[in-house]
């Protein structure tokens, strides 16, 4: 059953405000991974910053 499209409908907006939170990521709901599987790459950012300069941490080709 469909309603008519001139039928004017309220939205329940703690129903949408509910919704709209179980959709979001994980990492923007809770502060802390909830399970185990969670804590694998819940920090996304690098540690440090790559540094390209750092001749021990990047390794150029040797040209011939």
């Amino acid at each position: 059953m469909s309603r008519k499209p001139t039928e004017v409908v309220t939205e329940n907006s703690d129903f949408i405000k509910a919704f709209h939170m179980a959709r979001e990521e994980p990492t923007k709901k809770y502060t802390v991974p909830q399970t185990e599987s969670q804590e694998v790459g819940w920090i996304s950012s690098p540690l440090i910053t790559p540094n390209r300069t750092d001749r021990r941490l990047h390794f150029l080709p040797i040209q011939l």
